[in-house]
């Protein structure tokens, strides 16, 4: 086995540190600053503490499967709880929108509620090309190793994959294709914008997916995305009550899924 050094103790890096100890390699965590989490902030002033990261967790099945693999499930470790409305849109004109959860029949409504009859038709069949694109990536892109560049090749000849990614089209213009709408385009853009890519150039695999193919729903933590780590197990009930909902995944139960695969 491997001696390997990760850069980075952010959800990513620990991440990548738990699941090379678990195949038998000497991981080493090397991270910058005082605490690990990355993106995953703390601010506390006045008696008050805010998360200045991310405020939801958006694909929980990815998280359960890690904590799975690794230890202790991640509902013994964290209290997640589904969160609806998922999002709240306001546009320039006056339009508004809250977006349910998971449930395509009623984010259908809730588009026909906004824009008028038809939009949400035209947002669920962009729906279901997300859901084939999401089937295409998933297991030879994301859950498996990628070999060289021969294994890319081979995985290039699947046309009937490659017709449903359009690498050659944008999510913007995936966009144009299926949705009528401008309100509906400027949601689908986001998407991209949110992580700083560009809508007109990124490719398509990445459209929202997240509302229609999570096994399980965007949840949050009601005791905030790191104040897990900042109280003892006794401290952690009366954190929870105190804290507003709203909130997202805790930085310890990556610290202690590393703590555990490292020692075996």
């Amino acid at each position: 086995m491997a001696r390997v050094v990760v850069i980075g103790a952010g959800l990513g890096g620990l991440t990548c540190a738990v699941r090379l100890a678990l195949r038998g390699h000497q991981v080493v965590v090397c991270e910058q600053a005082d605490t690990v989490g990355g993106k995953l902030g703390w601010f506390s002033r006045d008696g008050f503490s805010f998360d200045t990261g991310p405020q939801l967790l958006t694909l929980p099945a990815v998280y359960r499967d890690l904590f799975a693999n690794s230890g202790a499930p991640l509902d013994d470790v964290l209290n997640l709880q589904p969160v609806d409305p998922v999002y709240h849109f306001r546009f320039a004109d006056g339009v508004e929108l809250d977006l349910p959860n998971v449930s395509r029949p009623r984010i259908a409504a809730a588009w026909d509620d906004a824009l008028g009859g038809g939009a949400g038709a035209d947002w669920t069949s962009l729906g279901e090309r997300a859901a084939r694109i999401w089937d295409a990536v998933r297991d030879p892109f994301l859950t498996s190793p990628q070999e060289g560049p021969l294994a890319l090749a081979q995985q290039a000849r699947r046309n009937g994959d490659l017709r449903t990614l359009a690498p050659w089209r944008s999510l913007r213009g995936l966009g144009r294709r299926y949705l009528r709408h401008p309100h509906q385009r400027m949601v689908l853009d986001r998407y991209a914008s949110y992580a700083a890519s560009d809508p007109a150039v990124r490719p398509p695999s990445r459209p929202p997916r997240r509302s229609w193919n999570s096994p399980s729903a965007p949840g949050t933590s009601p005791a905030g995305s790191v104040a897990w780590s900042r109280h003892s197990p006794s401290e952690r009930a009366s954190a929870a009550s105190r804290s507003a909902p709203g909130r997202t995944w805790s930085r310890c139960c990556w610290t202690r899924a590393a703590r555990r695969a490292a020692s075996g």
